[in-house]
């Protein structure tokens, strides 16, 4: 509901013509000055769409007021309509250059101020919808420029490794061969940070929910299994952990609606945390299930575990709990970036003891309408 913050020292008129604008629909909160329109300004916690405010008025007037909200920087975006019997054009001229949006002079028609209120509330909404637009675009933009000047350079250095490496496989030059896999190394993790920022970065501009909402894309879960850990594989390398995988994945296609790239993202790095805390030689599970709403990946290891007062910690961005203890390259962003993920899916990710020993990651999402 549209709120009206009306301001007004006589008390008829007050009275009127908030019941109104309560009629068509508005909620009003009244003042009978400028100062008390300032005291409800100051302790509102949702602040009103548009302030109808006389001129003449005792302690502060409107003018004052005016001048007040067009210096507080949350107010000074509020649409201001100045009700008055100064009908003077020299009066007019000056609350126009204060800033007003519109004068109203008494006596007023009750649908002449509506139409104002509608006319200023509907400019407000075109501005905003023009800069969400402009903003969007430039979030966009952004994340193209970053892809491309990031992977760029980082596919280069990919490229050319592997012909160096090529070409090192028939001499006998162990010092060079540490030193490729130096590159190679760094290469890797470089190209795991730059995909964490630009994760990060659709999701704080807002891009993937913008897609969501847009562009629904019906995806087969198991392929997104697939592709995580083919992800994974082409990670490690010739340092393929020494760890037994083993995949339960059900005959039929299991569907949800989502965007690809996170939804393999999200079991990738369920996976890939499983894989950090597991011992040499372990085993990893990965299952996926369905109930009547819900399909649930579901990957279980045989590490050390995680204290309990630790568990909620490790959904927070930059966290790693035990660096000092187990090797973690990395900025502590997977298992946030895996859940907030989840939930603009209205999904969600879970993380608990597997009993024993071990933890178990759980990817929840729903089940695309059949």
């Amino acid at each position: 509901m549209t709120r009206v913050l009306l301001v007004e020292d006589t008390f008829d008129l007050l009275a009127n013509v908030s019941q109104e604008l309560e009629l068509n629909g508005y909620e009003v909160e009244q003042a009978a000055n400028g100062r008390m329109a300032l005291d409800l300004l100051e302790k509102a916690e949702t602040l009103p769409d548009i302030i109808v405010s006389d001129i003449d008025m005792p302690q502060v007037n409107g003018y004052e007021l005016l001048a007040t909200c067009q210096r507080h920087r949350e107010w000074r975006g509020i649409p201001f309509i100045f009700l008055t019997a100064l009908g003077d054009r020299k009066d007019v001229l000056v609350g126009k250059k204060l800033g007003a949006d519109d004068y109203l002079v008494k006596p007023f028609r009750s649908d002449e101020l509506i139409i104002s209120i509608k006319n200023k509330l509907r400019r407000v909404e075109q501005i905003r919808t023009t800069a969400e637009q402009k903003l969007d675009k430039t979030r966009r933009d952004l994340l193209t420029m970053i892809s491309h000047e990031l992977r760029t350079p980082l596919s280069a250095i990919y490229g050319g490794s592997e012909l160096l490496a090529d070409s090192l496989a028939k001499v006998s030059d162990p010092m060079s061969r540490r030193m490729l896999d130096l590159v190679q190394s760094g290469a890797k993790r470089m190209r795991r940070l730059v995909e964490q920022i630009i994760f990060l970065t659709q999701l704080d501009s807002g891009s993937l929910a913008n897609s969501l909402e847009k562009f629904p894309e019906i995806q087969d879960m198991q392929l997104m299994i697939n592709s995580a850990y083919k992800s994974l594989e082409e990670e490690w390398g010739s340092d393929v952990p020494a760890i037994s995988i083993h995949f339960q994945l059900p005959s039929e296609p299991v569907t949800v609606v989502g965007n690809p790239d996170f939804l393999a993202m999200m079991v990738q790095e369920g996976l890939r945390n499983a894989v950090t805390f597991s011992p040499q030689n372990g085993q990893i599970e990965i299952t996926l299930t369905t109930d009547d709403q819900y399909a649930f990946v579901t990957i279980t290891d045989q590490g050390p575990g995680i204290a309990a007062e630790d568990l909620p910690k490790v959904w927070e961005r930059f966290m790693q709990i035990n660096r000092g203890k187990f090797e973690q390259q990395g900025m502590g962003l997977g298992l946030a970036l895996a859940r907030e993920s989840a939930r603009l899916h209205h999904g969600e990710c879970f993380l608990e003891p597997a009993g024993g020993q071990g933890m178990r990651f759980t990817l929840q999402m729903p089940l695309a309408s059949t």
